[in-house]
């Protein structure tokens, strides 16, 4: 067997998807997902509206995943066996639009626009793919009947940290932590305990956990009864919104821009704009 290296391309992003359990059993089937072969591409999808019971509504998502090596003529060069394809680099771009979200009932939450973007850039010596935050990555016109929320995000420092390596070594720095431990839950308390002094990352089998927001602030008067908790809003008789959460592996990164855990009284998850972004050489 004649084996060589290759890059292999890996992209995911997804509208919406989820389940209802409660008053009824809905589970969320979205078609506009889309998801990238090993050879890379463009792959792109498209929803025009869905309901589901009186809980979920959706007015329109579009999701696109483009992989491409980045200089075309060496990639000729390539497919006459001219040049190895270790000579070259890619980039993988993964977006979700969703847009007009509506979720529960009495109280209902309302979304005008989300947009989640990260951007990957194949791995060199380090073997650790640089994946940043795009800068198109937004919740716009949140409100829980008609109270406003603004979220702000970590943007800037989501795009310098685009390496586990780099965010890794920047964890040890006190003032890292003392600006921006609180997107990465650093001093965050232990069952039965307190929370590291100096800080520490949150990993998990699933990655880092961090945020990439940055405040969410109320636009006027908060809801009655409702607090907001780093990046999460509990709601009364709703349940909770965890806004722009993302998972941190050494070559991948998933980012959910929203998260619904439906409490009372419908139950369910649900999320919506989710991207995953990275790619390997194999």
């Amino acid at each position: 067997m004649d084996y060589r290296t290759r890059f292999v391309f890996h992209g995911n992003a997804s509208a919406f998807g989820g389940r209802l359990v409660r008053p009824d059993d809905i589970v969320l089937e979205s078609s506009g997902a889309s998801s990238l072969p090993v050879t890379g591409g463009r792959c792109r999808g498209e929803v025009r509206g869905a309901q589901f019971g009186d809980v979920i509504a959706v007015g329109s998502a579009t999701t696109s995943i483009e992989g491409l090596f980045d200089n075309y003529a060496h990639a000729v060069e390539v497919s006459h066996g001219r040049l190895h394809q270790t000579a070259l680099t890619a980039t993988t771009t993964a977006t979700a639009d969703v847009r007009d979200i509506g979720a529960g009932v009495k109280p209902r939450l309302t979304i005008k626009r989300i947009h989640a973007a990260l951007k990957s850039i194949s791995p060199a010596g380090s073997g650790e793919p640089a994946i940043q935050l795009g800068d198109q990555s937004v919740v716009e016109g949140a409100s829980i009947d008609g109270h406003g929320l603004i979220i702000e995000l970590h943007t800037p420092m989501f795009q310098e940290h685009s390496t586990r390596s780099k965010l890794v070594a920047a964890a040890d720095n006190p003032k890292f932590v003392e600006k921006f431990g609180d997107a990465f839950f650093m001093k965050s308390k232990t069952a039965g305990g307190t929370g590291p002094a100096r800080g520490r990352l949150l990993e998990l089998r699933a990655g880092i956990y961090a945020t990439i927001v940055k405040r969410i602030r109320w636009d006027g008067a908060p809801y009655p009864g409702a607090h907001i908790d780093q990046h999460i809003v509990n709601v009364p008789e709703f349940g909770q919104i965890f806004f722009g959460e993302i998972l941190i592996l050494r070559d991948a990164r998933r980012l959910t821009m929203v998260r619904l855990g439906l409490g009372s009284p419908i139950g369910g998850d649900i999320a919506f704009a989710e991207v995953q972004d990275n790619g390997i050489w194999s």
